[in-house]
């Protein structure tokens, strides 16, 4: 080695020693640092000490302080600090006796519904006049209806009643398909008319375009008002969904695969135990229901009709159950099935494996955790005073004769959530619904002739003096009932006296024009391109001054 790489080397070396010594010697502790108060941040507690805390916050705080074990205990009887309500069972509040379905029926969808769809019906008939059209469409012959729809109505129900394939089928002469009872009521072109103009608002009103709903929003304002305006609420409330189905395109169309039909629009319903709808909300998407989004606000948008609902019980599935919605019924008791990743939940609890038939239960601020074995774990969340960890007879009893044993909040639950079950369930029979591109007229038609039907028919075998009868019958007699009037027109002091004629031989080749296309032509259009237009055919009416040219179709509108 080389003088001057040994003298390199010595001098690396002597800096090396200098370096060890210098951090022997030097009295930073690196353990002592980690506590040191200069090299933390500051507190997050002191950061954020003039920021108010949102709602959300209060939830989540809540929510982490009910996550440590400690704060859950044993399940312990208490005198609730509310009572329970004392009438048992929802009452309605009329001050007429119903004895007709049709009665019935009026309280939801009374004379202020109907002229709300007639007058929409006229109006959106007369804007589809004003558009471009061929002068034989159908639209053309639109004459406006008035307490006809009432006749409608008794078709499209009786429609659900006798269910075909095409609609058209209806008025086929063929006797395996001809249906006697529809012809009697109304023209197949007439009633294909009126399906096509049914509207419900106005559509040239601008006022509230970002309303998803703005299509039905009259509609719904009537039925909910009507709904919740004759019913006094017992002790016992259900919440739940439904889905209408529907597979069109339309942006708040959900997909829910474990429901019958997987493609439909949501709806969440009030309901009562034996099945009457008292309130329900139509879910449009998250861009326009943003205040109904979280559970909480549906349930107290539910819930703004019941007035005082001290001591009610609530009961719903494991959608909404979660311990800020129980939190938040401070004056009502809650019930429902529960998710076990919800959040604040006791997780010894939850992870806990069972054997078949046991029970177990933990309390917090009066709201319980109940988990029982059955085939399946069944977890439940509940705050009514009654609910604890022990197991009664169900009153019924298995293949071997012992009796089925379950915790009393499961079956409370069974019991009350019916309700909305049974509201589906009699709405599903004999339904009306179709194939169709039209959302709001299939929404319309579930509320008018399902859940409004439903509810005519809990009230009616409710407070009527007469027998109790079922769905089907009560949706017969109703199609009768509102069918009567045209049933009445049929008089022979109302039978028309004017003569449709169709020439034959040699007159057939002089035409007229019909003066019924030549009126509707007027109103669109010039006389003299009216003129140029007007269908020339050779019937006429014989009785008429002067012999007028008239076709099928404007001789039975301007005969009747």
């Amino acid at each position: 080695m080389s003088s001057r790489s040994r003298r390199l080397v010595d001098l690396a070396r002597s800096m090396a020693n200098d370096f060890l010594i210098d951090s022997e010697s030097d009295d930073f502790d690196s353990d002592d640092s980690i506590h040191d108060k200069k090299y933390l941040p500051s507190s997050s507690l002191d950061a954020n000490a003039n920021i108010p805390i949102s709602e959300t916050e209060e939830e989540e705080e809540e929510v982490s302080r009910c996550d440590s074990g400690s704060s859950w205990g044993s399940i312990k009887s208490s005198n609730p600090e509310f009572q329970e309500f004392n009438n048992a069972e929802s009452t309605f509040n009329l001050n007429t006796t119903i004895k007709e379905v049709l009665e019935a029926y009026q309280v939801f969808v009374n004379d202020e519904l109907i002229d709300l769809i007639v007058k929409e019906t006229n109006r959106y008939a007369q804007q589809l006049i004003l558009k471009k059209h061929s002068s034989k469409s159908r639209i053309s012959f639109w004459k406006n209806t008035d307490r006809e729809i009432k006749n409608f109505f008794a078709v499209v129900l009786t429609m659900g009643l006798v269910q075909i394939s095409n609609i058209n089928l209806y008025w086929c002469k063929d006797p395996i398909y001809h249906n006697s009872f529809i012809s009697s009521l109304m023209s197949r072109d007439r009633f294909l008319l009126l399906l096509k103009c049914l509207h419900f608002s106005n559509n040239e009103d601008d006022t509230n375009k970002q309303n998803r709903l703005r299509k039905i929003e009259p509609l719904i304002g009537i039925l909910t008002k009507n709904f919740s305006s004759v019913i006094s609420h017992g002790k016992e409330l259900v919440i739940d969904e439904s889905l209408i189905p529907f597979r069109g395109r339309l942006i708040f169309r959900q997909y829910i695969p474990n429901k019958a039909h997987k493609y439909g629009i949501k709806i969440y319903k009030l309901c009562t135990p034996q099945g009457y709808t008292s309130n329900f909300i139509i879910y449009a998407g998250k861009g326009s229901t943003d205040k109904f989004r979280t559970c909480r606000n549906r349930v107290r948008k539910l819930l703004e009709k019941i007035g005082d609902g001290e001591g009610r019980t609530l009961y719903a599935d494991n959608f909404y159950s979660n311990l800020p919605l129980a939190q938040h019924l401070y004056e009502k008791f809650y019930c429902g099935t529960l998710r076990s990743n919800r959040r604040g939940l006791p997780k010894p609890l939850v992870t806990k494996k069972l054997k078949k038939g046991e029970i177990i239960g933990q309390e917090y601020n009066k709201i319980k955790i109940i988990k029982w074995q059955d085939k399946r774990p069944v977890l439940m969340l509940t705050t009514v005073a009654s609910h604890d960890d022990s197991l009664i007879n169900s009153g019924r009893c298995n293949r071997n004769g012992e009796p089925i044993r379950k915790p009393n909040c499961v079956l409370d639950y069974n019991k009350a959530k019916q309700g909305v079950d049974l509201s589906d369930q009699m709405s599903s029979y004999s339904t009306v619904l179709r194939k169709g591109t039209k959302w709001y007229r299939k929404l319309a038609f579930e509320l008018l002739f399902g859940t409004s039907l439903v509810n005519a028919w809990v009230l009616y075998n409710t407070i009527s003096i007469n027998t109790k009868i079922g769905i089907t019958e009560f949706r017969r007699i109703l199609t009768h009932s509102l069918a009567e009037n045209k049933l009445e027109d049929k008089s022979p002091s109302n039978k028309r006296a004017h003569t449709f004629i169709k020439p034959e031989g040699p007159g057939r080749k002089k035409r007229k024009a019909c003066v019924g296309c030549y009126k509707l032509l007027c109103e669109t259009m010039s006389s003299r391109e009216a003129d140029k237009q007007v269908r020339r055919i050779i019937s006429f009416c014989q009785e008429c001054e002067g012999q007028p040219g008239y076709c099928l179709n404007c001789f039975n509108l301007n005969h009747k």
